[in-house]
């Protein structure tokens, strides 16, 4: 069996012993650095998460969009912080697990550069379409991909990040020929998949669940092992004829 489990955690630059007394942070205003653009799943996450710190420290807690290069873009930016504990980066499986393995080098240590505070989430992603794309299922859907080779695209949140590794895991287990489309994080890929720019994509259920209860995206398979709780009607992946297909977001 494949498969890609990743999850949402909360990191800070790697922290020098004592730098921090805890009964006094924070004394002033936090910056949250979110590896993805707004309106993504990650960043909704970081914006609910930094409404409670602030709520229950009297300290903002600042939303910084760094999106790009599978994560590692905001995570260079807080690698390189002051290691004080008042920049964090809200990480996930591509600036920690997928990117390291997939350029040689990174203007960061993964390990080193970092202190783990919290895991904070996981989620299912979704194969989502255009409500334009005349499939009602995956078995639809790849069907289409088989009688249409290299000329389905596919969307993701860009190259090295968790939405195109699903891609490329599906492509793989289902011998699909796809046409993957990379964009700068998940948000401007979702908006040119409903004004029909692009056919399919594959992203966690936060950034799409409105569209898909609207009507405006056909939700065809989750990636999970069962179903979500939020899409109990949508069959997993594995059910569809994908079986050991499995990724977290």
């Amino acid at each position: 069996m494949m498969r890609s489990v990743v999850a949402v955690f909360l990191l800070a630059s790697a922290l020098l012993p004592g730098a921090l007394v805890y009964a006094q942070y924070p004394t002033r205003p936090v910056k949250m650095v979110v590896p993805a653009t707004a309106g993504d799943g990650s960043d909704l996450l970081a914006r609910t998460l930094a409404k409670a710190m602030s709520e229950s420290t009297g300290q903002p807690f600042v939303i910084e969009n760094r999106p790009g290069a599978g994560g590692s873009i905001g995570a260079a930016v807080v690698a390189k912080s002051a290691p004080d504990g008042y920049t964090l980066f809200l990480g996930n499986g591509s600036s920690h697990g997928v990117t390291p393995g997939l350029y040689p080098r990174l203007p960061y240590d993964t390990i080193n550069d970092f202190a783990p505070i919290a895991l904070i989430a996981t989620a299912a992603n979704v194969l989502v379409v255009g409500s334009n794309v005349p499939v009602a299922s995956y078995a639809d859907f790849a069907r289409l991909a088989r009688e249409q080779p290299g000329r389905v695209s596919i969307a993701s949140a860009g190259n090295g990040s968790l939405s195109h590794l699903s891609v490329e895991l599906l492509r793989l287990m289902a011998g699909l020929d796809l046409l993957h489309v990379p964009y700068k994080g998940a948000a401007p890929g979702v908006a040119d998949l409903t004004g029909g720019q692009v056919q399919a994509m594959i992203i966690n259920i936060p950034s799409v669940m409105p569209l898909v209860k609207a009507g405006k995206l056909k939700a065809l398979a989750a990636t999970s092992a069962k179903r979500p709780a939020s899409l109990p009607e949508v069959p997993t992946l594995a059910e569809s004829g994908v079986p050991g297909y499995e990724t977290l977001a």
